[in-house]
């Protein structure tokens, strides 16, 4: 790719980001910014929809809720099957049997989406029934039925340790998620990344202050070839962004200035490696605007507001993840 096409794609993307910005109110704007800094968390959280979690607000929340659901169930195959499955049903002779119950169906598991969502009814139905459509696709009836365990993921990804929670909040008390990509990813499927991320998001979505203030997401690239497998992670973005009960408040992208496409590592000749030498800086700007883009299309417009993207050295974003949670970005 050319060092001018290059330019324009880095163009495009930053018109789309500055557009979107701009469609947002003063106010809305100012909020979003705050937020991704931890400031007034609090108040953004609750305040601004004056939020109060009190006992009736609850019940009258999980009342609309399961009606909003009743309306999608009719189109969405998974979310009937489990209620016809785990609900509770008259079967004719005028008494409710009780079959095993559903997580799906508890009030704890139902919160998490409306505190997501802050209590908007209608985004928590959609976001729920998108996240039991996705269980049923990966598990099965199991799925559906109940947690799942470490033991149902189909490899060891998440022992790699490229996905972290860190043990500090940052100064709004918010959980903190690192993702260091690794350089060899092609051996991972869809369907395994997208269980291990599954796994790993609702584990952190089960404390219940991280699900009014939400998680702040920490990308980092480093050292990775990101066309091995930059399709796949851009699916499990796309999938996953609108199912998970997990509000992100700040989502940073750190791209190593180290990045550069794959330069044919067969050829050893000394024209070839001068060649790559002195084209080295010009392929890392080329594929840190690449990714820049394609991730910025990946995880969807209601993202993009609070994405931050920031390029240097590794040691600065190594130091950075290291000091946390003392501000920073």
């Amino acid at each position: 790719m050319s060092t001018s096409s290059s330019s324009s794609e880095t163009n495009n993307i930053d018109a789309l980001l500055a557009t979107e910005l701009n469609s947002l109110s003063f106010q809305q704007r100012e909020k979003i910014n705050e937020e991704i800094h931890g400031i007034n968390v609090d108040q953004i959280c609750h305040n601004v929809k004056e939020i109060e979690e009190t006992l009736e607000l609850l019940k009258d929340s999980f009342r609309n809720l399961q009606n909003e659901l009743n309306k999608l169930q009719s189109d969405s195959f998974a979310y009937n099957k489990c209620q016809r499955l785990y609900g509770n049903d008259n079967h004719g002779d005028g008494n409710k049997k009780s079959r095993k119950k559903s997580y799906i169906n508890t009030d704890e598991f139902r919160l998490m989406f409306l505190r997501c969502e802050l209590f908007d009814v209608t985004k928590a139905a959609r976001r729920l029934i998108n996240f039991v459509e996705l269980m049923y696709e990966l598990y099965g009836d199991v799925g559906i039925q109940r947690r799942i365990r470490f033991d149902d993921l189909s490899n060891d990804f998440l022992t790699l340790g490229y996905s972290q929670l860190l043990p500090g909040r940052d100064r709004a008390g918010r959980r903190v998620i690192v993702h260091i990509t690794p350089n060899q990813t092609n051996g991972y499927t869809l369907e395994s990344k997208l269980r291990n991320a599954l796994y790993f998001y609702m584990n952190v979505a089960d404390d219940i202050e991280t699900q009014r203030k939400g998680v702040v997401v920490i990308t980092w690239y480093h050292k990775v070839n990101m066309f091995d497998d930059f399709k796949t992670n851009g699916t499990v973005y796309s999938k996953t962004n609108n199912c998970f009960p997990l509000r992100v408040g700040a989502l940073h992208i750190c791209i190593s200035e180290e990045i550069a496409t794959s330069t044919g590592d067969d050829d050893h000749s000394s024209d070839s490696n001068n060649s790559r030498k002195s084209s080295s800086h010009s392929q890392s700007g080329t594929s840190a605007n690449i990714l820049k883009s394609m991730f910025a299309l990946a995880i969807g417009a209601k993202l993009r507001t609070r994405l931050r993207i920031h390029t240097g050295p590794s040691n600065i974003f190594l130091s950075l993840v290291l000091f946390f949670p003392f501000p920073f970005f």
